[in-house]
């Protein structure tokens, strides 16, 4: 286990795949990883919360139509969504 695992008491079944999740692309075309970093899993997940978005947004409001769900989804972040709202002294 490593300290991090440690610290959030999950142990992950491949390791290395959390190394690329937490490599960002800078330090990756610095050489530190050999090219590889987390843009592919950024991608997977972006498309995982926008499924997400849609089956939301298609349950919760079962008049409207397929226009006012894109214009609804390009609206909302994901922030928006899975995130309280933030207050002024935030």
């Amino acid at each position: 286990m490593t300290g991090l695992e440690e610290r959030i008491g999950y142990e992950f079944r491949d390791p290395s795949l959390l190394t690329l999740a937490l490599t960002h692309s800078s330090y990756a075309n610095e050489g530190g990883t050999r090219g590889r970093h987390n843009e592919r899993l950024e991608y997977l997940g972006d498309a995982a919360l926008e499924l997400i978005t849609s089956d939301l947004l298609y349950h919760k409001y079962p008049g409207k139509s397929e226009g006012n769900f894109r214009s609804s989804a390009q609206r909302w972040s994901a922030k928006r969504l899975w995130l309280p709202p933030r207050t002024p002294s935030d």
